[in-house]
């Protein structure tokens, strides 16, 4: 009978959530166990992992923050250029010829 009571018990408690689904707040507590537990050693590799995506996805966005650095510099350019030579940018009236 009491193992009966222990089945039905350990069946209502939750199960830990996956480490993919924990928040860094659940993943640092999981970290605090002991370094041979398998719980210890799910939160650290999931740790890497999002630091891992972290790292990717800044490299991505540094890449088009570069380009974006790019356009605006030629734009800039090509603008600084026309300003500084207004013949370029407006056409010239032309002078009555004098008689």
């Amino acid at each position: 009978m009491a193992r009966t009571e222990c089945v039905s018990a350990c069946a209502s408690m939750p199960l830990s959530k996956a480490p993919a689904d924990m928040t860094l707040d659940e993943l640092a507590q999981e970290k605090w166990k002991r370094e041979d537990n398998l719980d210890h050693l799910q939160a650290k590799a999931e740790v890497l992992r999002r630091e891992s995506q972290s790292q990717l996805n800044a490299r991505v966005s540094q890449k088009r923050n570069a380009r974006y650095m790019l356009w605006s510099a030629i734009a800039a350019a090509v603008s600084a250029a026309v300003l500084r030579w207004p013949r370029l940018s407006r056409p010239t009236r032309q002078r009555p010829a004098l008689t």
